[in-house]
């Protein structure tokens, strides 16, 4: 039976509904204390905290007052900075394309503000000197050769622990009703989402759906222990940077392997800070601008713009309560 076809100079028609596309990974927020700071009161801030002072086991002789120690505190200095971020388009595809460029534009570029205060946040977090490891043999990036443990992670907690660092979420307690685990109370551990296979093998792991209720971060992907995994695919690895190491089993750019970075912390180590003003809600002062008529710079409205601008600050400010985990993952899971 014979089938017809369309003539080859049928026009094409494009749909104005647009695919799905990535949103940007919204994780490491939920480690960060926000702060705000009003306009025109400078640029750096200052933030500071009582240090703990000795105690004494001494009685107090009768008749005599204790000796008087002086308080000391210790400071974590940070600078604002302002970021933007613009798309734009000409007048000729505003008008006559059947896509609506300008929500295109203002969607994307949110997308893009959202992602980059994500990185903002995770450089900081990863700016810290209190650095371990895949095994304690291990001492540089360069000589990574294995993938994270149960061992390596408890070390870093027990690091926090010292330091009296507090845990983010309390006990959960677990069900048979609905079949979910009891969770102790967690610090936090963030890691790139290629390390999800390697973390399933952690003894004692359990996946976010048997975890018992709680008040989880977005992003949760289980826990082991006292420490509650938050995967993302924002938390970029040095790719290649063991290169030392040649290991076939190991992800790797280049023939060396990927180190990826698993920050443990606990509540308190990490600040951001926003700029106080009318931006958008849950954005720290962020503006967006949509440019679309005609002024000196642009006589005749021939392009149109969408931009955003923001000032930001992602502080850590505490050594002892955050510690990088530096790893490798498996290339291929079994």
């Amino acid at each position: 039976m014979a089938i017809a076809t369309l003539p080859a100079n049928t026009p094409a028609i494009m749909a104005k509904q647009m695919l799905d596309r990535a949103e940007a990974e919204k994780r490491i927020g939920s480690a960060f204390q926000s702060r705000k700071i009003n306009k025109n009161s400078g640029s750096t801030l200052i933030l500071s905290r009582w240090v703990n002072a000795a105690i004494s086991t001494t009685p107090e002789p009768e008749g005599q007052n204790p000796t008087t120690q002086a308080l000391t505190q210790e400071s974590y200095n940070g600078t604002m900075q302002r970021y933007s971020a613009a798309f734009a388009t000409s007048r000729y595809t505003s008008d006559l394309s059947p896509l609506d460029w300008t929500k295109g534009m203002t969607d994307v570029l949110m997308t893009q503000v959202e992602s980059t205060r994500e990185r903002i946040r995770y450089n900081a977090a990863i700016s810290t000197t209190n650095v371990l490891y895949n095994s304690p043999s291990i001492t540089t990036v360069q000589t990574v050769n294995g993938v994270i443990t149960l061992g390596r992670l408890q070390k870093a907690i027990a690091t926090i622990q010292a330091a009296k660092g507090q845990t983010f979420t309390s006990d959960a307690t677990g069900t048979t009703k609905v079949g979910t685990t009891p969770v102790e109370a967690g610090y936090y551990c963030y890691h790139h989402s290629n390390a999800n296979p390697d973390i399933r093998n952690i003894p004692g792991f359990v996946p976010k759906a048997k975890m018992a209720p709680g008040n989880y971060p977005i992003g949760t992907f289980g826990s082991v222990d006292n420490i509650i995994f938050v995967s993302s695919s924002e938390f970029t690895p040095a790719a290649g940077a063991a290169t030392s190491v040649t290991n076939s089993s190991l992800l790797s750019t280049g023939g060396f392997p990927d180190v990826y970075n698993f920050i443990v912390c606990a509540k308190g180590a990490l600040v951001d800070v926003s700029l106080g003003g009318s931006g958008k809600e849950g954005y720290g002062n962020v503006e967006t601008f949509i440019l679309d008529s005609a002024d000196k710079s642009d006589l005749t409205n021939s392009r149109s713009v969408v931009s955003a601008a923001w000032y930001d600050l992602a502080m850590l400010v505490s050594f002892d309560w955050l510690v990088n985990i530096k790893c490798a993952v498996t290339a291929n899971p079994a």
